[in-house]
């Protein structure tokens, strides 16, 4: 079970009207387990409290995680393809 954890599950943080739970989560799972839940940004006192939260993290590939790369890979949707001109 503890091999199972850390590398499995992930966590979206919407509806938890707290910065405390999705930092905490952040902290325990790490930055590549955690998703920000961007249908429901009232949860964060609107979209200002919503971008504070993905502006918490450490560093820019970090916010990048948090706000889409992370949906990406969970969910995995796939990838646009190159534009060519």
């Amino acid at each position: 079970m503890l091999d199972y954890v850390p590398g499995n599950p992930a966590l979206t943080a919407g509806g938890l009207y707290s910065h405390r739970m999705p930092s905490a989560a952040v902290d325990v799972l790490g930055p590549d387990r955690v998703t920000f839940d961007a249908n429901f940004p009232g949860a964060f006192g609107g979209l200002g409290g919503a971008r504070a939260f993905v502006d918490q993290a450490p560093d820019e590939r970090g916010r990048d995680k948090l706000g889409l790369l992370n949906s990406e890979r969970v969910l995995r949707f796939p990838r646009p393809a190159a534009r060519h001109p």
